[in-house]
């Protein structure tokens, strides 16, 4: 299969995320966000468990030695995926799925500025435009969501948003680190962390747990094993706008599926937010070029 099919594939699936949330917390099942959490992250983590021998493998950097991976450098990313993944599952209740999937695709630009602020990494012209830009976004979707319950969704979908920055700025020491292994261990984790909070975890339908686990490996598990045999073949940049399709198809099929309709306020920032990570990542494709070009 195509690497950009792979990755469009992974996409979609990602994509059935928030009709998933909706459908599982709704009505029909009831289930609490730590169940659902739990759960899922439960099925994921032992369908990929097959890799976690791979975490023991010893990781070449720059200027060492290869070295094993210590369990210890992989427990606080695990345990702040748990939290914004809580997050994200816990602003479905409050918030449309729309806001809860576009709040969080905020998280490439909170790196770039914590990147430059913490770690000196420069703030190129395209990155101050994409920056400007979804700050903007945010702020419409923001303004126009903050009113009676939305608050508390908005508030979490934000809270998702830094979660998911400070895990990526966390797995940067793990480069070179199987990303399988990694998504089995930070799932599992999630399964252990979240646990407390499965409210009624005991009393849930079989058949609604059921579906929490399939969820957990067609939404989780499936989608990473193509997302990176896609990327074998697919550069960076292209891959990371391919993936765009998850939160622009996320509310469609919400829509489609239990009939939520985004605010315009959330088309129109969302419509900002989703050109500014595009304007990033072409930006950085222009500056991949040139540096290709220079060398060569």
């Amino acid at each position: 299969m195509d690497g950009r099919l792979q990755i469009l594939l992974a996409a979609v699936l990602w994509s059935t995320g928030g009709l998933f949330i909706k459908v599982l917390l709704g009505s029909g099942h009831a289930l609490s966000p730590g169940t659902l959490v739990s759960v899922r992250s439960l099925a994921a983590g032992l369908v990929l468990a097959w890799a976690l021998p791979r975490l023991r493998k010893p990781v070449a950097t720059a200027g060492h030695d290869p070295t094993p991976v210590k369990w210890t450098r992989v427990a606080a990313p695990a345990v702040v995926y748990a939290a914004f993944l809580f997050a994200y599952v816990s602003a479905n209740v409050w918030t449309s799925a729309a806001n809860a999937i576009l709040l969080q695709y905020f998280y490439p630009l909170i790196v770039a500025v914590v990147s430059f602020a913490l770690f000196g990494e420069r703030l190129v012209r395209g990155d101050a435009w994409a920056l400007g830009l979804g700050t903007l976004g945010v702020v419409v979707i923001v303004v126009g969501s903050w009113q009676g319950a939305e608050v508390l969704g908005v508030t979490l979908g934000m809270l998702s948003a830094l979660g998911f920055g400070a895990f990526v700025l966390l797995q940067r020491p793990l480069q070179g680190v199987d990303v399988l292994a990694l998504t089995s261990i930070n799932n599992l984790v999630t399964f252990l962390a979240i646990l407390p909070f499965a409210d009624g975890i005991l009393d849930a339908p079989p058949a609604a747990l059921a579906l929490v686990a399939f969820q957990g490996v067609v939404q989780i598990a499936a989608p990473y094993v193509l997302f990176l045999n896609g990327l074998r073949t697919v550069p960076a940049v292209a891959g990371s706008v391919i993936t765009l399709a998850e939160p622009l198809l996320n509310p469609l099929w919400t829509w489609l599926g239990v009939g939520e309709v985004p605010s315009f306020w959330t088309l129109l920032g969302g419509g900002v937010l989703l050109a500014a990570l595009v304007v990033q990542a072409v930006d950085a494709a222009r500056r991949r070029g040139r540096v290709a070009r220079a060398v060569g």
